[in-house]
């Protein structure tokens, strides 16, 4: 029994708290809510889970990036996905291999309202799968890097060395590196693309902006959470101006 060295990406649901005292005794809005964040935790583990298996499966085994050593764990309104890693270069494969699975999720799911923010980094962690039992300073350096990531975007330790020449990686104002999943789906599902993935794309901008645009308007008056929804929304206006897509910028 030990700790080893593990990628290790620590996710929260954005205003937990707050909604949840939003909803004081409206036991059906409670239970809506827990629907809603008992399906994202389901699809986003089976999500993530299904892909590793099927990269894995598409490449020989010299090849094999071993993807499917990513396990994960949920608590209440969190979720963990963590991977034991050989050396710097591999745990590199699977830190990129993780943030493009996410980009997919991300751009491809009903959100209902729900926004997620988190911490990734590499550290120590110790995990016994029978006990659900998960230790280790690599966990609590994750759980930090979430709680300062404020807003819904995940937070990048310096730790992994992050890089601006990195599609989908990006300094925000405050000089936190964070992960731009609307510029990784968009570099791999429109740019030089048919035209079918290209409507594909577009579809799931303005998706991407309707999740926005409504949970704005539901839950703008909540104090705690104006400012982080109005950085979702400059996110998602900064990716539109910057790539011409004028017609799905949110006003």
């Amino acid at each position: 029994m030990e700790v080893k060295d593990h990628i290790i990406l620590f996710l929260d649901v954005m205003g937990y708290k707050s909604h949840i005292k939003s909803f004081g005794s409206d036991i059906d809005k409670q239970n809506q809510y827990l629907a809603n964040i008992h399906t994202l935790m389901e699809d986003l583990s089976g999500f993530i889970t299904y892909r590793n298996k099927m990269i894995d499966k598409n490449f020989d085994t010299d090849n094999c990036l071993e993807l499917t050593r990513f396990q994960w764990i949920t608590f209440s309104d969190n979720i963990m996905f963590f991977a034991p890693y050989k050396d710097d270069v591999d745990a590199g494969n699977l830190m990129y291999n993780l943030l493009y699975g996410l980009s997919e999720f991300f751009m491809q799911y009903e959100w209902n309202d729900i926004f997620l923010r988190g911490g990734l980094t590499k550290g120590k962690l110790y995990f016994d799968n029978d006990l659900h039992f998960v230790f280790g300073s690599g966990l609590v350096k994750a759980y930090e890097l979430e709680g300062e990531a404020f807003a819904p975007r995940i937070k990048l330790d310096d730790s992994l060395n992050p890089s601006p020449i990195m599609v989908g990686i990006e300094k925000d104002n405050d000089g936190d590196w964070y992960f731009d999943y609307l510029n990784l789906f968009y570099s791999r599902f429109y740019l030089g693309k048919n035209k079918k993935q290209q409507k594909y794309f577009l579809q799931c901008l303005q998706s991407h902006k309707n999740n926005i645009v409504r949970a704005i308007k539901e839950y703008g008056d909540i104090k705690e959470l104006v400012q982080k929804y109005q950085w979702l929304k400059k996110y998602h206006n900064d990716f539109c101006y910057r790539f011409k897509f004028d017609n799905y910028m949110i006003g």
